[in-house]
């Protein structure tokens, strides 16, 4: 369990930017059904999504580049 805990601690940002944008294609495609090109155009999303969304530092944008180290007592 601790391992399945420590891949969703870093993967999180990514599988929910993967099912945001599957679900948005979703949306537009289902009134009329849908097809298996698709299918094909949400899966597509979802990878996208997620592969764009895991290639963003989880860091800010003033985020200091090599942070001072913590303090030894």
């Amino acid at each position: 369990m601790k391992g399945l805990v420590d891949f969703l601690n870093g993967h999180i940002k990514a599988i929910v930017g993967g099912l945001v944008a599957a679900y948005s294609v979703y949306l537009v495609v289902s009134p009329d059904g849908v097809t298996s090109g698709e299918w094909i155009q949400i899966v597509m999303a979802a990878l996208a999504g997620a592969g764009l969304t895991f290639a963003i530092p989880n860091t800010g944008p003033f985020a200091p580049k090599n942070p001072p180290p913590p303090p030894t007592e």
